[in-house]
């Protein structure tokens, strides 16, 4: 092609951008004004577009994320973070999730570590800001790509191999106006390399310091050349990559004394007593859950006194008190009581749930999947082909199939609805368990009258039966598999039109199918016919009591005693299904554009940017009928939609003055989209505007404003939803009314007597489900910022940015215990949350308990966040600081401080803000920093990621929240270790450590297993790695 078309190749200084974690653009444009390292790193390729011919091998501008007008980096009104690709290969990471991650402008979204028992299980969807994964645009190659869930519009960015990835650039900031809905909050813009010459293989493997899962290795081939005389380039990739699963068993900081739950502190009488509101329960089970099942024996006509569990929670179950004595279970040794360290009873009777620490129960840790099983097959093809000297084809095909896995608990049948009912003619059970149940003297003391006079202990009834439940750890662990198939294909043409003008029109199709499983999920009803054991009347041998049952394939269990063996493979199928959901997303994107110079004006030409869009999606979504008879399942209806939007939009970049005095430079920009949407939504207008203003060489100063939108993803709109048990602790408990100011009162004006504890003996219900009434989310984003890089110290750069978002109309449902609690936490019960929220009426059965929750999409009141990003880079050669030394090195600190992150679901009820900064997974500070030495060949980098103590909770009310030095989560600071050296030019090893000083996720309640990706989960893991080309 020409030297005057867009796709020129400038080379640019690898080492300039090597080790930058997340490294602002403003900073790089010094490296073509300033001293350079006199060393020569090796050099990369980047896509530049070029002035004029003459400005082709200096001082070319750029196109950079953010806008579709090339121009100077420094010219970009809000700032553009690079990572690139040496630096994904230094983060011992196969998921670029993982790796995106690490940046301070994005929280914890979607990815490995947090994906272990859900449909999502290896996909990986980012977070820009915490507002969210459907606020933020994510693109490859500078265009949209197929969405990687039915319930979202983000792509997975875990279907993009790390090998085939260029740089990916992050803009935060509104830029719907510029790329189109949802680019709320800012863009991912993933570049992959392109041109190629040869063939390279390489592959890397990731051995952590504790064995038992976490490591994994990749394999890649990457190959191309030249074809047609030099007219066209043709490259062809393919990859596989494999990550262990992790369980929290395998590490030291997830097992025993280090797997802790926080419990309502029954000693606590209210607000300022001087007792915490929770203890903290170490080692925990749920003691009510044994894997050799647990009954408690209750009698209706007792009254139960609820202050003899209020009285004293640190009784043991073993103690010998006969309040203890609530809990049984049976071994091979016959029946016992429950035996844990410690054990705090809540809720009436004792019987709907204890938390306890050690000894019998459900163990989380062996059901605590820390980093998802993970597997990817990935092929590539790329091809350019110049059909004339000023227009180029170019078509790119990637296909990849995503397995992975992760794991959830076993099994289990709540207590509260008395599952299991197991009768005295059970053959099954032991003589002992028998011998209770007929002794007139077993009935437990319910009262404290009884527990004075044992002898008024009257029975008033026969036992004939008992209600066990039990965690069904002996037939196998529940496992969500996943198999994700991404596949995408764009074929389009660019090139010249005239002088000064270029084009580019495309079309693209995209298609994600998704295929999710779960295994050992056993028929409800079918189990309790296995449960329901009598003695044959011919043979006395142990069968199923119901006929029909047992003539389709059922055999007895045991649900009292030691653990069952499953050997029939007819039983097991009878027994047990694996349910199947399978959705897919298919996406048509076609459009053009065209970019050029209006007409020159003193300061420089008048850059101009306009084009048209067309976007259609589809959705499928099917589940398996068979989930309405499963344990713990929920079955979905099938789901199907579409919709289509047409776009149009422009985009100007006007140089109104340069070279004057206290104007070395004034630039203003501005765009505009139209988009129209085939849903009762309608139509939307985005526009951004924004300014430069340097008044010397030495600094800029830069403002970007913008109204973004994101429009409802067709599962908001029409999910035909479900209705699901749930949980929630009711904030009308004793235990919680003092938790905010306004519960009190509002609890009592919905009719709640003073002292009222939710029985939990009812399971609740949740109605979810789309709402067509949906309004697209409106965003206005606000960046202010500067630039210095003074002359007086070369090839230093400092970039300070304010940011603000204002997020209006915010398409949601409320996290559940969130929805309840702002039922009675705001000014006064008339809000739109007391009307989601049903309870029954004062004289039901089940009074004051609540039932149904209705908690749909909607749009909720707004979001709001604002912060400081700043950046310092600074690059030498060594010999220039400390005369005599060789080599040259790089140094960039690039962080974030979170001042605002808040949500108001009621926008006119101050008191109904959540506020998150500084809570748990969004820490005020943020920061990472590297340092990177080239010396020849050979290459170091240090990279270090800080991030602050946050509070535990910020919506609770009072330093007694929580127990002393559990009110906060401690600060952690992550450091890794990267080497590579050229052997040759043809071969390169690479070694590193990531967490080099084997830093544990801190020891609290809410992180233990690593926060979800919040922390390091795997401890200290050292990577080595080689490539060759030929």
């Amino acid at each position: 092609m020409s030297s005057n078309t867009r796709n020129v190749k400038r080379p640019v200084r690898a080492g300039l951008l090597a080790g930058a974690a997340t490294l602002a653009l403003i900073g790089q444009s010094a490296a073509a004004q300033t001293q350079k390292p006199d060393t020569e790193p090796e050099e990369e390729e980047i896509d530049v577009l070029p002035t004029t011919e003459q400005d082709e091998n200096a001082g070319a501008t750029i196109v950079v994320t953010g806008s579709r007008i090339a121009r100077d980096e420094f010219d970009q009104t809000a700032p553009v973070s690079v990572i690139d690709s040496t630096v994904i290969e230094s983060s011992g990471q196969n998921a670029l999730s993982d790796i995106l991650q690490r940046n301070p402008a994005i929280a914890v979204g979607t990815g490995l570590q947090n994906t272990g028992d859900s449909v999502d299980v290896g996909a990986g969807f980012i977070s820009m800001r915490g507002l969210g994964v459907d606020r933020s645009l994510t693109l490859v190659n500078g265009k949209r790509r197929v969405p990687g869930d039915v319930t979202s519009s983000t792509a997975d960015v875990n279907a993009i191999p790390n090998a085939l990835v260029e740089r990916v650039e992050i803009l935060t900031g509104g830029t719907s106006a510029i790329y189109g809905a949802d680019a709320v909050v800012g863009v991912t813009n993933i570049i992959l390399k392109e041109d190629f010459d040869g063939l390279q293989l390489s592959g890397r493997m990731r051995i952590p310091e504790q064995l038992g899962g976490g490591g994994g290795y990749d394999f890649d081939i990457v190959g191309g050349g030249n074809f047609g005389g030099g007219r066209g380039n043709a490259v062809f990739a393919l990859t596989y990559s494999k990550t262990d699963r992790l369980d929290g068993r395998d590490r030291d900081f997830s097992r025993g004394l280090r797997v802790s739950q926080f419990r309502t502190n029954r000693l606590d009488t209210g607000l300022n007593d001087g007792i915490p509101d929770r203890i903290v329960v170490r080692d925990t089970v749920t003691a009510t859950y044994p894997n050799t099942g647990g009954f408690y024996f209750f009698n209706s006509n007792v009254p139960f006194d609820r202050t003899i569990v209020d009285s004293d929670q640190s009784r043991l179950f073993n103690s010998g008190d006969p309040l203890r004595f609530n809990w049984f279970t049976a071994d091979a040794n016959g029946l016992r009581p429950i035996q844990n360290d410690s054990a705090q009873c809540y809720a009436a009777g004792c019987f709907a749930d204890v938390r306890a620490q050690g000894g019998d129960g459900f163990r989380f840790e062996n059901f605590n999947t820390l980093i998802s099983d993970f597997e990817r097959f990935t092929s590539f093809g790329r091809v350019t082909y110049d059909i004339t000297p000023a227009v180029q084809f170019y078509g790119q095909f990637d296909a990849s199939k995503i397995k992975a896995h992760g794991g959830a608990q076993a099994p289990f049948l709540p207590f509260r609805d008395f599952a299991i009912r197991l009768t005295r003619d059970n053959p099954l059970l032991h003589p002992s368990v028998t011998a209770f149940m007929d002794d007139p003297n077993s009935v437990i003391p319910l009262t404290q009258a009884q527990i004075d006079d044992p002898a008024n202990n009257p029975r008033l009834a026969p036992i004939t039966s008992i209600g066990v439940n039990r965690t069904l750890e002996d037939l196998g662990r529940r496992t969500s598999y996943a198999t994700r198939r991404v596949v995408s294909a764009i074929g389009g043409v660019e090139g010249t039109l005239f002088d000064g003008w270029d084009f580019d029109a495309f079309y693209q199709y995209g298609r994600t199918k998704v295929s999710a499983r779960v295994t050992n999920t056993v028929y409800a009803d079918r189990l309790l016919q296995a449960f329901d054991v009598i003695s044959d009347p011919v043979t006395g041998t142990p069968v199923c009591r119901d006929l029909s049952a047992r003539a389709a394939g059922c055999q007895p269990l045991r649900a009292l005693g030691p653990e069952n063996q499953i050997t029939d493979p007819t039983f097991r199928q009878w027994l047990f299904a694996e349910p199947v959901e399978t959705s897919k997303i298919e996406q048509q994107l076609a459009g053009a554009t065209v970019t050029g110079s209006l007409f020159d004006l003193p300061a420089g030409p008048v850059g101009l940017a306009a084009g048209v869009e067309y976007r259609k999606e589809q959705v499928q979504f099917r589940d398996d009928i068979r989930r309405q008879s499963l344990l713990l399942q929920t079955y979905s209806p099938p789901e199907d939609g579409d919709f289509a939007v047409a776009e149009v939009f422009a985009e100007t970049v006007v140089p109104i003055l340069e070279g004057q005095p206290f104007f070395e430079k004034l630039q203003i920009e501005g765009a505009v989209r139209y988009s129209d949407y085939n849903l009762p939504l309608g139509s939307t207008w985005t526009w951004k505007a924004g300014g430069v203003w340097s008044p010397i060489p030495d600094i800029r100063f830069r403002v970007s404003r913008s109204r973004s939108v994101r429009a409802p993803t067709l599962t908001d709109l029409f999910s035909p939803g479900d209705i699901g048990a749930i949980n929630p602790v009711d904030p009308c408990n004793a235990s919680r009314i003092g938790d905010t100011p306004q519960r009190a009162a509002n609890c009592a004006a919905l009719g709640i007597p003073v002292g009222y504890e939710d029985p939990q003996i009812i399971t609740k219900r949740q109605r979810t489900g789309g709402n067509p009434n949906l309004a697209p989310e409106t965003a206005n984003s606000l960046t202010i910022g500067a630039v210095l890089e003074p002359r007086f110290i070369p090839n230093l750069s400092i970039a300070v940015d304010y940011w603000q978002i204002d997020l209006e109309g915010a398409i949601s449902t409320l996290p559940l215990q969130d929805l309840v609690n702002a039922c009675v936490d705001a000014e006064t019960i008339d809000n739109p949350f007391c009307r989601l929220t049903e309870r029954f009426p004062a004289g039901h059965p089940n009074e004051f308990q609540i039932s149904l929750v209705e908690n749909t999409f909607v749009n909720f009141g707004k979001r709001e966040a604002s912060g400081v990003d700043f950046n310092v880079r600074y690059f030498n050669d060594l010999d220039n600081i400390i005369g005599g030394l060789p080599g040259d090195f790089v140094i960039n600190v690039n962080g974030t401080y979170l001042h605002k992150n808040n949500s108001q679901p009621d926008p006119d009820d101050p008191d109904t803000v959540f506020i998150f900064a500084g809570e748990s997974f969004l820490p005020h500070w943020r920061v990472n920093a590297n340092f990177t030495y080239n010396l020849d060949k050979l290459r170091v980098s240090w990279f270090t990621n800080f991030r602050s103590a946050t509070r535990a909770d910020n919506q609770q009310a009072g330093p007694e929240s929580y127990p002393e030095g559990f009110d906060s989560i401690p600060s952690r600071i992550y450091n890794d270790l990267y080497m590579s050296l050229d052997v040759t030019e043809a071969f390169r090893i690479s070694a590193g450590v990531n967490n080099i000083f084997d830093v544990a996720p801190p020891d609290h309640p809410f992180v233990w297993g690593g926060g979800g990706g919040l922390f390091d989960s795997n401890g200290r893991t050292f990577s080595i790695g080689a490539r060759m080309r030929f």
